[in-house]
């Protein structure tokens, strides 16, 4: 997002033109596949007491709503692969795509650390740390530096 553009701004001037030639949506397709594929097409969180039934499926939810967060609609840092009951049941409030479970959330955010961080250790590329850190600046309204190091942001979800 440009500098001195709000989200609002962003998405109606720049992102409505850009989907109108599909782009976006074929950009998020292939994150989305990408975050599926990347978990073998399972969810990343298999705790059973927050939903988890193996082999039930897999749906792509954005951590940060991607109605309200636009910016983020297509990074992979926002993606997480969830059961579909986890989705509809647990990550929205009555299974409404609109409203969001804070409490899940930040479920979803720790869970997608892990995963960045194993992502960041064996430096294969496939997810970015300093995106990440602006999610969470995003979420919580903090101030941790893009360029901290894993132990820094793992101390601040820690904290979640």
């Amino acid at each position: 997002m440009p500098s001195g553009m709000t989200r609002q701004q962003y998405k109606e001037e720049i992102l409505s033109e850009i989907d109108s030639d599909g782009v976006v949506a074929t950009l998020l397709k292939k994150a989305k596949d990408a975050v599926r594929t990347r978990h073998g097409n399972d969810s990343e969180i298999k705790d059973v007491s927050l939903g988890y039934e193996p082999n039930s499926g897999v749906h792509v939810h954005h951590i940060l709503p991607q109605h309200s967060y636009s910016q983020f609609s297509l990074s992979r840092e926002n993606l997480i692969a969830l059961t579909p009951g986890q989705h509809l049941s647990r990550a929205h409030i009555e299974a409404s795509t609109k409203t969001i479970n804070p409490e899940f959330q930040k479920t979803c955010l720790k869970q997608k650390f892990q995963g960045i961080s194993e992502s960041v250790r064996a430096g294969d590329g496939f997810y970015n740390l300093g995106e990440f850190i602006k999610i969470l600046n995003t979420c919580f309204n903090w101030q941790i530096p893009e360029t901290s190091s894993l132990e820094e942001v793992q101390n601040q979800v820690n904290s979640l």
